[in-house]
């Protein structure tokens, strides 16, 4: 009864499995072309990779994808706003994917995707019995004479 002939050698299952790490690393599809292409053509193509990424159960890619439109900018740049610094994260590691899908299909390999953080305007709610005033008198300015018409306090 031999039992070492069963047994794996254990160098061989991690060596088996760095070579299958070093293979799944995604990179860039070279290629020469630098045809040019309609704002539809590529909004064509973004989507389509967006449905496939839902599909594939990828929401938080689809949602990044379809919550904001992409802007072409020159040069084959593409402007794609990020809410914030997952979506940003999330756009850098999902965008060797991304740009093999857009410039194969649009025969154009100088694509370049730029994250642009969105802009958010923070309306702070008022608490406090003075910022409540305040914004009240922001809106109209006769509150201050009834207050002092009344002698009104803040108590």
């Amino acid at each position: 009864m031999k039992l070492s002939a069963s047994v794996p050698s254990l160098n061989d299952v991690f060596k088996d499995k760095k070579e299958a790490d070093s293979n799944a690393e995604p990179e860039y599809i070279s290629g020469a072309d630098r045809q040019a292409f309609t704002y539809d053509d590529f909004l064509k193509v973004w989507h389509a990779f967006a449905d496939k990424a839902k599909a594939e159960s990828k929401i938080t890619l689809f949602t990044l994808m379809t919550a904001n439109p992409p802007k072409l900018r020159d040069d084959f740049k593409v402007e794609v706003t990020v809410e914030n610094a997952i979506q940003e994260n999330l756009l850098s590691i999902s965008k060797i994917d991304i740009l093999n899908e857009l410039r194969v299909k649009l025969k154009n390999f100088s694509i370049d995707l730029i994250p642009v953080q969105a802009e958010t305007n923070v309306v702070r709610k008022p608490y406090t019995n003075q910022e409540k005033y305040q914004a009240m008198l922001a809106k109209n300015p006769l509150v201050d004479k009834l207050r002092q018409e009344f002698n009104l306090g803040f108590d």
